[in-house]
């Protein structure tokens, strides 16, 4: 009678256990509700770029040429 009372008590705890994961494994469910999150990411960017670039350029070329020629005649 005692094995019998042990058997009863250790299906019923394996009851217990199996009872306690109320979330199911694949749910079908709308999200926000109970075991439900929506796990959606909307991601928006807006950027303005304003660039202004100014370059001055000043180039000097200064070329000097010397010539000497020398001539003799006699």
């Amino acid at each position: 009678m005692k094995q019998k009372i042990t058997f009863i008590a250790v299906l019923f705890f394996i009851g217990l256990l199996g009872a306690a994961d109320n979330e199911p494994e694949n749910p079908d469910c709308t999200a926000g509700t109970q075991y439900c999150e929506q796990n959606s990411l909307d991601t928006t960017n807006n950027t303005t770029t304003n660039n202004t670039n100014v370059n001055t350029n000043t180039n000097t070329n200064t070329n000097t040429t010397t010539t000497t020629s020398t001539a003799n005649n006699t």
